[in-house]
């Protein structure tokens, strides 16, 4: 990659509870992104917020939260927890990956914030406290004066108390978060980013990687002055050198490699649509006017005691109970490693790389269709919220 594309992230402000909507408007309107793990420790030091135990926890969320604003991310934020803004999401950046002079001193932003279905969203956000990356509660707290009173009197209970007070508990939360770099940030559409909605990352703020050109697509299409008309197009940003089809996400190169058989069977159907709901394969079809199902699996994977054990458990299904045509769409680079034959099957006569799939596509096979996958065609506005 590139040393000038900052690495990429996201933030899900999922809240499914109704008495946060008014707080996800707020944010969505001030392009801010912000977490809540309680509202104790009153603080942006990892340290003060215990053992690391899982992913999620809220020292290693509070640690990413200050990490990319230090150091710069691309950035996906939705909004899912509101019904009304859970049709696409912010792309922007944070911290020195902007273009703006706001990029040049990061801050993290300390949000004391109304709760309730009946708050007005132009008042979710009591007030915003900026503070340098990092601060500890020690360093705060001689500045909540600069906080209105009502929120600085309710930051000093906290403080006071340890953690909310019973009486204040589902009137108020702070929470912790920062600003999207105000020149740098723009809305996308589900639709539009099909591959970015099929990669969405559940969690609460967490590194994207899996699946990360989408939002790179997304965030050159939408902020920047490049010209990107498919999402492969992003490779020559990433100066990445490889197949368009790693342009796809698991469930676009599902679809294609459903449509290619397809189009290279005669009255194949499908009986099952493709996706996780089958343990051993990702599409299950069938011929019809013949005695024969057809089963397949598709994958990205490049671990080749992964792809053999994929593929071993899908041509135990061809056996003398049960007869099958067996496909396997892998990467190019895992068929020469795999065993000549698997159960008795040579390999050669079941692996089909993607790349040549994809390839066979553009060629000739169903340009028009991979154009589909792979375009880029906004749909300006945002949720009117």
């Amino acid at each position: 990659m590139s040393e000038t594309v900052p690495d990429t992230a996201y933030i899900n402000h999922a809240w499914s509870d109704a008495a946060w909507n008014p707080i996800i408007t707020a944010l969505y309107r001030n392009q801010m992104a912000a977490i809540h793990f309680g509202e104790y420790p009153v603080s942006f030091d990892s340290e003060e917020w215990g053992e690391i135990k899982e992913k999620n926890t809220p020292k290693n969320s509070i640690n990413r939260l200050c990490e990319y604003n230090r150091e710069g991310r691309i950035i996906a934020a939705s909004y899912t927890g509101h019904p009304g803004l859970s049709g696409g999401r912010y792309v922007g950046t944070v911290g020195p990956a902007g273009t703006g002079n706001e990029a040049q001193n990061p801050e993290m932003l300390l949000l004391v914030c109304r709760f309730g279905t009946d708050v007005d969203p132009d008042d979710a956000i009591v007030d915003t406290l900026p503070l340098p990356i990092g601060a500890t509660q020690s360093q705060i707290e001689p500045r909540l004066d600069e906080l209105t009173d009502e929120a600085s009197d309710y930051v000093r209970s906290v403080v006071e108390h340890g953690g909310a007070p019973e009486e204040q508990s589902d009137q108020y939360k702070i929470l912790k978060g920062f600003q999207l770099n105000e020149m740098d940030v723009g809305w996308v559409w589900n639709q539009d980013f099909p591959g970015l909605w099929a990669a969405n990352n559940r969690g609460t703020i967490m590194g994207w990687n899996k699946g990360n050109q989408h939002l790179y697509s997304a965030y050159y299409s939408v902020v920047s002055d490049e010209n990107i008309d498919r999402v492969d197009d992003v490779y020559d940003i990433l100066e990445k050198d490889r197949s368009s089809v790693w342009a796809l996400s698991e469930g676009q190169l599902e679809a294609l490699c459903g449509e290619y058989l397809r189009r290279k069977n005669d009255n194949y159907v499908e009986l099952i649509s493709a996706g996780g709901a089958l343990s051993d394969a990702d599409i299950f079809g069938g011929v019809e006017n013949a005695s024969r199902e057809v089963l397949a699996q598709v994958t990205f994977e490049t671990d080749t005691d992964k792809i053999k054990d994929k593929l071993q458990r899908l041509l135990a299904y061809d056996s003398d109970r049960y007869a099958a045509d067996i496909w396997f769409f892998g990467p190019e680079s895992q068929e020469q490693p795999l065993p000549e034959e698997i159960k008795g099957t040579p390999v050669s006569d079941v692996y089909v790389p993607i790349e040549a799939v994809f390839e066979e596509f553009e060629t000739g096979l169903g340009p028009e269709f991979v154009d589909l996958l792979l375009a880029v065609d906004l749909t300006p506005g945002r949720p009117n919220i």
